[in-house]
């Protein structure tokens, strides 16, 4: 009874926890889950947004982005970055590259080159395994 009291309402609206917007041409425009926000010093910054970004730099061929605690700005951005085989990247190589794509509040500090990542029976990245198998904690 409780969840349900948290996913509606009861003012006729189902609450996804999802956060979007509506663009120029009148389309609904997903941008992330808002329990996944992270909040460095105040800013939003939305994980697929990193990860959309650290996706572009050659090599990479899976990201997950996450926040986790620090002692100064609340949160702190952190990638799972998986490399195709061959590829050399380091997480500095990953802070440098983003660096150039993203305001500075929003590029990962924390930078884990990983040769895989745990996936949901859907296949979509499962962040709570990740959590769990790297004791990543956060707010």
């Amino acid at each position: 009874p409780e969840a349900n009291a948290e996913v509606f309402p009861g003012d006729g609206w189902f609450a996804t926890g999802d956060v979007a917007y509506v663009d120029d041409d009148g389309d609904l425009r997903l941008v992330d889950r808002r329990r996944e926000l992270i909040i460095v010093s105040g800013f939003n910054v939305y994980p697929r947004e990193v990860e959309d970004a650290l996706l572009g730099m050659d090599g990479v061929i899976e990201v997950a982005v996450m926040g986790v605690t620090h002692p100064y700005t609340g949160e702190a951005v952190k990638a799972f970055v998986v490399a195709e085989p061959g590829a050399q990247i380091t997480g500095e190589d990953v802070v440098e590259f983003a660096g150039g794509r993203l305001a500075r509040f929003k590029c990962p500090t924390i930078v884990e080159v990983v040769d895989d990542l745990p996936h949901s029976v859907t296949g979509k990245v499962s962040k709570g395994r990740l959590r769990e198998d790297w004791g990543v904690t956060s707010l």
